[in-house]
């Protein structure tokens, strides 16, 4: 404690979850050296009393995520619930955060890897499922979890929860298979977003408040990302807050 300035730290055991519903704090008085307030009365016992909690929040002023190596928390990434936990994506202020990504829902398609490091390009610090659609309409939906690095509980499949600002999410090489396919992305939530100059994605609004990123061209593309060619098949979402 610190008398002083008037604050008890808890120091835990272990990680916990923000998150979680079922926080409780119990407290029983000492015979000696017991909590005190300012007129010196004791804080009495108590047990079981509900706890709020807030996240910290971090500025990743945009800068590069790095998706490296996931580790399987649950199956292996390739269907509905299906949780992979990537460690230290960025480190600000000296604090390492990790990344939770889990997949939300999956409809006439499916999750043959969950993250490769050759295709479509030879980056092991990009997130790259490689999907393949069963039917028109064919989707992946996936959530992602910042955490404080080093929090994530099993029991939970949550961590120390941080909130991420200033953030950009670019979603390359949205072509086409080289028929009359035409590969999408949504997302929601966002800031703003960009496409690159000349680009071959149509824009629209969806349900869901989702944003709609279409091809439209049947070109199977092979130009690599930040190029003038790869750029035509990229949008880039602002994530400020």
């Amino acid at each position: 404690s610190d008398s002083t300035n008037k604050v008890v730290t808890l120091t835990l055991a272990s990680a916990i979850a923000l998150d979680d519903p079922n926080l409780k704090l119990s407290y029983t008085k000492p015979a000696s050296n017991s909590i005190k307030d300012n007129q010196g009365n004791e804080l009495a016992s108590f047990s079981n009393l509900a706890v709020s909690t807030s996240t910290r929040t971090f500025d990743a002023n945009y800068g590069q995520l790095i998706f490296g190596t996931a580790t399987n928390k649950v199956g292996t990434g390739t269907a509905v619930n299906d949780i992979l936990l990537y460690s230290n994506v960025a480190t600000v202020n000296g604090v390492g955060i990790d990344a939770v990504v889990k997949v939300t829902g999956l409809s006439n398609a499916t999750i043959s890897t969950s993250d490769s490091a050759a295709n479509p390009y030879s980056n092991t610090e990009y997130f790259q499922p490689n999907i393949s659609a069963t039917s028109a309409g064919g989707y992946v939906s996936y959530s992602i979890e910042f955490i404080y690095g080093g929090t994530y509980v099993s029991a939970t499949n949550h961590g120390a929860l941080v909130n991420f600002q200033n953030i950009i999410v670019n979603s390359y090489d949205i072509d086409s298979a080289g028929g009359s396919d035409r590969q999408f992305q949504e997302f929601g939530g966002f800031s703003s977003y960009s496409l690159g100059s000349g680009s071959y994605l149509a824009v629209s609004n969806v349900a869901g408040g989702l944003t709609h990123f279409q091809a439209t061209t049947g070109t199977n593309n092979s130009a690599l990302p930040n190029t003038t060619e790869g750029d035509k098949y990229r949008v880039s979402a602002y994530y400020s807050s």
